[in-house]
């Protein structure tokens, strides 16, 4: 199947809603990468105390997904990722990285699902492709901001899935030149790689990288 370019919000979108169909409780594989009794990576970054909301769901994150980006839907959103649903989690952080908001709460969860990659726990999951996914396109979002992000982006250059290799390659030039490291990798990457469109993402995160366009 060719790689088509498609803007990352109508991608994820589709997946999003797709993975609705499925398992989304916190006994799913990605509901794993909550931490046990303790305060999640986002709380810790905003100082936030921990507070269980035990009604947040995948659809309810959805509905306000495609809401007005304003402060009242900032703050939920920023609620739903103190939930122990993975899911719920995921796909919060991806929302608030689409409105460039908090990146010191999302960020946090969105590597996670990069560093979570290789795992096999994790891999085997229901859903783990399309939320590993939409984490690799999302981080993007926030430009230099996401510069933390740099060395998990380039840990996914080499993913089997050339969606995700794709969407970590057009974060990488998103980030600009904060994200300067990952050129030489970024270069291995288009020697090897045999999707067209792919490549052409990484060639135009190596330009964006050095040369800021």
């Amino acid at each position: 199947m060719r790689y088509r370019i498609f803007t990352v919000l109508i991608l994820v979108l589709f997946v999003l809603l797709s993975a609705c169909q499925g398992p989304t409780g916190p006994a799913g594989s990605l509901g794993a990468l909550d931490e046990k009794g303790e305060q999640t990576p986002s709380q810790r970054a905003a100082g936030k105390p921990t507070e269980e909301s035990t009604d947040w769901t995948v659809d309810r994150v959805l509905d306000l997904r495609r809401a007005p980006h304003t402060s009242e839907n900032v703050m939920k959103l920023r609620q739903a990722l103190e939930t122990k649903d993975g899911h719920v989690r995921i796909l919060a952080a991806e929302s608030l990285a689409r409105w460039q908001e908090h990146p010191e709460q999302s960020l946090p969860i969105l590597v996670a699902v990069l560093d979570s990659a290789s795992l096999p726990s994790v891999r085997n999951a229901p859903h783990a492709e399309d939320w590993l996914r939409v984490a690799a396109g999302a981080v993007g979002h926030y430009g230099p901001s996401a510069a933390p992000a740099t060395t998990s982006l380039i840990s996914v250059l080499t993913d089997g899935d050339y969606n995700v290799r794709g969407y970590a390659a057009r974060s990488l030039g998103q980030v600009g030149p904060q994200a300067g490291i990952a050129v030489p990798y970024l270069e291995k990457a288009i020697e090897r790689e045999t999707i067209t469109e792919v490549r052409d993402l990484m060639l135009e995160a190596v330009a964006r990288i050095r040369f800021k366009q």
